[in-house]
């Protein structure tokens, strides 16, 4: 574990490497802890709270946060169209998968149903984009 000293300071720190949703590998750090000990735990804090708050979360309960992010930022009209798309083609299908476990061939079955229904993919598409995005 990167745990070091600050030479300057004489506080310690830690360096860690997440990959974010896109799977880049992305470096954080955090400093001022008063023992090596201290730093070693928040690292192991840092690692796991990152995890379980994705792996924990459910496609509806990110789509509750990202309905709340866009209200802030839609026209009502924009809004209402926004919220029929996704509670009449998305949420049906991805509502109960826990984010993590969301792969490409649950991707591709959901694309085939919208296909059947002669639904425009694209837009849809852009929709389930843009809530994973966020």
């Amino acid at each position: 574990m990167p745990v070091y000293q600050d030479k300057k300071t004489k506080k310690w720190l830690f360096r860690t490497y997440v990959d974010d949703i896109y799977g880049n590998h992305k470096q954080f750090e955090r400093k001022g802890f008063a023992t090596k000990k201290e730093a070693i735990n928040a690292e192991i804090s840092f690692k796991l709270a990152d995890r379980s708050e994705i792996s924990n979360m459910t496609f509806y309960e990110l789509w509750l946060k990202y309905i709340e992010y866009k209200k802030l930022q839609l026209k009502s009209q924009s809004l209402r169209s926004v919220k029929s798309r996704f509670t009449n083609y998305i949420l049906p299908y991805f509502k109960d998968y826990k984010l993590n476990k969301i792969n490409s061939s649950i991707y591709i079955k959901w694309q085939i149903e919208i296909e059947k229904k002669d639904l425009n993919t694209n837009i849809m598409l852009v929709y389930m984009g843009l809530c994973l995005i966020y």
